[in-house]
């Protein structure tokens, strides 16, 4: 089967859109962008240059893939969200609409990250970890193997939550603070150590 490009949409010639692969309408698909096979770039998406959307992945409706970033296989980009250049998204991650994910971010395997969602520069995101909706992410944090982030949780800047902590609703994590793995921060709490 070959695949789909809508007549209104725009593949650069320096482009690869791989079989059985869709690019919808309005959609742009820049200079040396590749599109895996079997998967979407929906309506108004845009891949910029060298951007890569592998394997059977989604990028949703109104969504930017920034320059020289890399979506793997069978993960699903949703509508109207902005992943800035040089940025790593792992297989089978999903990323709610209206999430911003900065430059240069790092979100590992199995990732679940809820719907307008701010994930700053250079943050990592480690496997099977859970982020809530409207989280914020601080530039250069880490976040652990299976740590679980509640809803409208502030992780400052540079901060760590280790493997299997989990945070609850509307906790707020300091500048650089070390939250140990496997920890509990109860819900509306500070945590500052």
């Amino acid at each position: 089967m070959r695949n789909r490009i809508d007549r209104t949409a725009t593949v650069h010639p320096s482009a690869h859109v791989g079989a059985k692969s869709s690019v919808g309408p309005g959609a742009l698909v820049g200079y040396r962008a590749s599109v895996g096979q079997g998967a979407k770039v929906a309506p108004d998406a845009v891949v910029h240059r060298n951007g890569i959307l592998r394997a059977f992945s989604v990028l949703g409706e109104q969504s930017t893939l920034g320059h020289q970033s890399d979506i793997h296989a069978e993960t699903v980009i949703e509508d109207h969200v902005t992943i800035g250049s040089q940025v790593t998204i792992g297989r089978g991650v999903v990323v709610g609409r209206y999430s911003v994910i900065d430059s240069h971010a790092h979100i590992a395997d199995g990732v679940r990250i809820g719907q307008r969602t701010h994930i700053g520069r250079g943050a990592m995101v480690d496997h099977d970890a859970i982020v809530g909706t409207r989280v914020t992410i601080g530039s250069r944090t880490v976040i652990g193997v299976g740590a679980e982030i509640g809803k409208r949780v502030q992780v400052a800047a540079e901060a760590v939550v280790g493997a299997q902590a989990r945070i609850g609703v509307n906790a707020r994590i300091a500048n650089r603070a070390r939250v140990p793995n496997g920890r509990l921060v109860a819900r509306n709490r500070s945590f500052s150590d």
